[in-house]
């Protein structure tokens, strides 16, 4: 490809296989693509190696598939094309959404690490993977019941604060006194405070002192 514009590589890495294809960077002209079926597939019975079962949800994947379909696709793209990889200027990949790889802080995949390959929690967590819809369940319904106290809360402080600018506006005094007297008649007649505002706001009920 000397002397011709350059090419680039894009490679798609979906639910089931790599996808490659080469691309003319000064047409956009397509030049030959690839694709790649992981060995392992989706991971979604049993671990690769080992005989344990795995639970109902679970959508494992092993990295290392990844890495060769990577070189695959791209050594029959090239192969394909006759392109010269040294005209290749550039590679860009992409994944499914919300595919997760735990790593070592140096970048090392867990599952790679002999004494943590039988932990199904060490492999790649595919974006189908719903083994954890119990726990996100429970987040839902616990931020439902935190949103309904926040609102039960927000309503609660506004009509505290209108009965506090009644009572300060109708007897010309501080709002901080404002707020003892309605304290102090929530705790002598055994009433919450925000009923007292509520009363205070309604009218149906003043604290001149």
């Amino acid at each position: 490809m000397s002397g011709t514009p350059k090419a680039t590589v894009g490679v798609d890495f979906g639910t089931e296989s790599a996808r490659a294809i080469l691309v003319d960077v000064g047409t956009g002209r397509e030049l030959g693509t690839a694709v790649k079926r992981y060995a392992s597939g989706v991971i979604d019975q049993h671990l690769p190696g080992h005989g344990a079962t795995l639970a109902p949800d679970w959508a494992l994947q092993d990295p290392d598939d990844y890495l060769d379909a990577l070189g695959s696709t791209v050594r029959d793209v090239l192969a394909e094309t006759g392109i010269d990889p040294s005209d290749v200027i550039g590679i860009g990949i992409d994944f499914t959404a919300c595919t997760m790889l735990p790593v070592t802080k140096d970048g090392t995949p867990l599952c790679r690490i002999p004494e943590l390959r039988a932990d199904p929690h060490s492999w790649v967590k595919l974006w189908k993977h719903h083994a954890a819809q119990p726990e996100a369940d429970l987040i839902n319904e616990t931020a439902e019941t935190r949103v309904a106290q926040l609102n039960t809360a927000l309503r609660t402080r506004v009509i505290i604060e209108q009965a506090k600018g009644f009572l300060a506006a109708r007897h010309d005094i501080e709002p901080d006194e404002a707020f003892e007297r309605l304290r102090r008649y929530s705790r002598n007649h055994h009433l919450v405070i925000h009923e007292v505002a509520r009363q205070v706001v309604a009218r149906e009920l003043d604290l001149p002192g």
